[in-house]
């Protein structure tokens, strides 16, 4: 549970700033954190396994493990993060036209829903993302 002085993402998309790395090395970023979520975000006990299209993923994030099936479609520039327990998925989307790295919480309906996470956590994995991108681009 996050603490009362946390900002919590709600229904919100969480929108980082603008990056100016290529396509190619911010997806680079954007798979890495799949695989290894701990460089980006509080998590612990990471599993990954490659399952056909579909990773698969467990990682504990606050004393609860979290099992997620994970769909990467590089040309629509997005990863879908599957929960295989809950009716969530988490999206993970960057706009070629903005340049920016979005994430929102859904049904599997599509329709958005309350995410109980402090936005802290989120804005900085998209920060991380965006400086790896683009360090690796210079």
């Amino acid at each position: 549970m996050a603490e009362q002085s946390e900002e919590l993402i709600g229904t919100q998309h969480i929108t980082g700033d603008v990056i100016t790395a290529p396509f190619d090395k911010i997806w680079k970023y954007m798979i890495d954190k799949v695989y290894h979520p701990d460089k980006y975000l509080p998590v612990s006990n990471v599993k990954s396994e490659q399952r056909g299209d579909v990773v698969y993923r467990e990682m504990t994030y606050r004393d609860i493990v979290k099992r997620e099936d994970i769909v990467c479609n590089e040309d629509a520039a997005e990863i879908k993060f599957i929960s295989t327990e809950k009716d969530e998925v988490v999206f993970n989307k960057y706009d070629k036209t903005t340049q920016r790295i979005s994430y929102w919480l859904e049904n599997k309906n599509g329709e958005p829903i309350y995410w109980a996470v402090p936005a802290s956590i989120v804005v900085k994995s998209i920060a991380t993302t965006k400086e790896s991108a683009e360090k690796d681009s210079s």
